[in-house]
């Protein structure tokens, strides 16, 4: 018996994903909790969605990710919003008046780069000026600016946005005067030898750029600089804080340092800890792992807000946007209040027939009467009472083929309301993660990542390790896909039970598992002497196998899930029967 095997099957095991896996013969470890980068293995992720998309982060408020930024259930992001070159002040991308930038060898601890700010022999304003990245001018979001800087010269440091002007004192190690409506706090921590970390929580900002000013005094912006004194600083951090304790500093994340996948989320400034925001590690069973999507298209127009004309039947109803929506913010979420009996409020769409999803968040707000839902223009309701509450937010969704859906609400009871947000009609059977749109259809494009075949896998002999969780009712759907062979092989019709294994010839099949759709399951398959498949700990179903165990160049993580996948790894011999068990308990 292999010594991994004796551990494991004595008690000495770890448990959960990575922890109990065998590193013997491992060939590939993509855990994919907080990063697309591998853990072991040969060559970089291939990573694409060209749109954003929108997740739940760790917390469980509704937060936009950009364009390219790849998603991770359960773990935390964090996304430093300048727009690039956090910590290269000298590059085009910081503008400069009236003053001169240049490296300098005094470094901060734990960072890499450091240059002078040293303002020009001329009368005026001196500083440098960079852009953060949207939606920072959304109202009731919450950022902190942070900015490492040295006293080199002149003693102060002035940060400038809009509503918001702080000085930071940099030989005394204390906060100057601070105006504007967006301040809430500030702070300044010694990093040691002179350094500080200057730090402004900023409420409600208004505006993008931003400026960094060398001063020699508190209140003076406006001077003329003797061309040898200034400031030294290292690093510039915008993060959004929305819905974290007062208390909470984001880590520093660079922007405009490394390429590709750059930190792991597949966009530059933007990395997944592991870890909540205290710097406690965030429990193995919530780290859900990377998030694959088909793509999808919201035809519904105004999706958090139902006050707007695009929906355009309102009867016996009012429609406000005063609630706080998934977000967590005020005045995202709109509140349906019926004045009358049967109250409907309905959004109609121009589609052609296919078979449609409509959902919606709703919570209630008063009362207990009746509330339905529809998508066919109240044909007919679906009763959703029993489905929502007034304490948390649920999403509700019915299905059906039909041509020019209409979409909508009825509150049977007058005087009775209810808080709905992101209310979603898309094509298919299954409700996929939140699209928000507004005066236009949205479509958030497909999540696409790969890795190389080459030194990763052997086809004639191997076991492939997996944890997912896949949308039910979707066709084809599969965990891993090598080359056009599957890991995950489940069609439409197929019960959330099994679990096929494909060689490109011979189908095996192991069923009475537990259902894939309902949580996250540990699944394997071992191939060599026969192609072997399992999950739960079950023995393993066994039947023929081709002689190669998939092609090509290419292995797919996800394919038509609606769901999420990691950890993967791969092996290059085939796990024993007791080995499969052991490692899918």
């Amino acid at each position: 018996m292999n010594p991994w095997m004796r551990n494991l099957l004595c008690g000495g095991g770890g448990g959960g994903g990575g922890a109990a896996l065998p590193p013997t013969g491992r060939t590939m470890l993509a855990n994919l909790t907080s990063s697309l980068i591998l853990d072991e293995g040969t060559g970089g992720p291939t990573w694409s969605r060209a749109t954003k998309a929108w997740g739940f982060n760790e917390l469980g408020y509704l937060v936009e990710l950009a364009s390219g930024c790849a998603f991770f259930g359960g773990a935390r992001l964090v996304r430093n919003r300048v727009v690039t070159k956090s910590e290269d002040f000298s590059n085009a991308a910081w503008g400069k008046t009236n003053i001169t930038t240049a490296s300098v060898v005094d470094v901060p601890a734990k960072y890499t780069t450091a240059f002078s700010l040293i303002p020009t022999a001329v009368p005026g304003q001196h500083y440098i000026s960079n852009t953060a990245g949207t939606p920072v001018s959304t109202t009731g979001t919450a950022y902190i600016v942070s900015v490492i800087a040295k006293a080199f010269g002149y003693s102060h440091l002035f940060f400038f946005t809009s509503n918001a002007a702080v000085y930071f004192d940099l030989s005394a190690g204390t906060v100057g005067s601070a105006t504007g409506s967006s301040v809430g706090s500030t702070s300044i921590i010694s990093l040691g030898n002179g350094w500080y970390e200057c730090r402004i929580r900023c409420i409600n900002l208004t505006g993008t750029n931003f400026e960094i000013h060398s001063t020699p005094s508190n209140g003076v912006f406006n001077y003329l600089g003797d061309g040898v004194s200034g400031a030294k600083i290292s690093a510039v951090s915008f993060v959004d804080v929305t819905n974290y304790d007062a208390s909470y500093v984001p880590e520093y994340v660079s922007v405009g340092v490394l390429s590709a996948p750059f930190h792991g989320a597949g966009i530059d400034g933007a990395k997944y800890f592991e870890t909540d925001w205290q710097g406690a590690p965030i429990p193995a069973a919530n780290l859900l792992g990377f998030r694959e999507e088909s793509a999808a298209t919201n035809n519904l127009l105004h999706s958090r807000d139902l006050s707007n004309a695009a929906w355009s039947t309102k009867t016996n109803i009012t429609a406000a946007k005063t609630a706080t929506g998934l977000d967590g913010i005020a005045n995202t979420a709109t509140t349906l209040t019926a004045t009358a009996a049967d109250a409907i409020i309905l959004q109609p769409i121009t589609l052609a027939s296919a078979a449609r999803c409509a959902s919606a968040y709703v919570k209630r707000r008063t009362g207990t009467g009746t509330i339905s839902f529809t998508q066919d223009g109240g044909g007919s309701w679906t009763d959703i009472t029993s489905q929502i509450n007034s304490s948390t937010w649920s999403r509700v969704q019915i299905t059906a083929t039909l041509a020019n859906p209409s979409v909508g609400f009825k509150i049977s009871t007058s005087g009775d309301a209810i808080d709905v947000d992101c209310v979603q009609n898309e094509a298919g059977s299954v409700a996929t993660s939140p699209i928000v749109t507004t005066t236009a259809t949205i479509t958030r494009n497909a999540d696409s990542l790969t890795f190389q075949t080459a030194s990763n896998i052997d086809f004639a002999v191997g076991t492939l390790y997996c944890e997912t969780q896949i949308a039910s009712s979707l066709t084809s759907r599969r965990a891993v896909l090598v080359g056009s062979d599957g890991f995950s092989y489940i069609n439409t019709g197929d019960a959330n039970t099994v679990w096929k294994a494909y060689d490109g010839t011979n189908i095996v099949i192991k069923s009475g598992l537990s259902d894939i759709s309902t949580g996250k399951r540990k699944r394997a398959i071992a191939w060599g002497t026969g192609l072997k498949v399992t999950g739960d700990g079950l023995s393993p179903a066994s039947g023929s196998f081709d002689g190669s165990f998939g092609s090509g160049a290419t292995i797919i993580i996800g394919q038509s899930i609606n769901g999420y996948v990691g950890p993967v790894a791969i092996y290059n011999y085939q796990m024993t029967d007791a080995e499969l068990q052991a490692i899918t308990a």
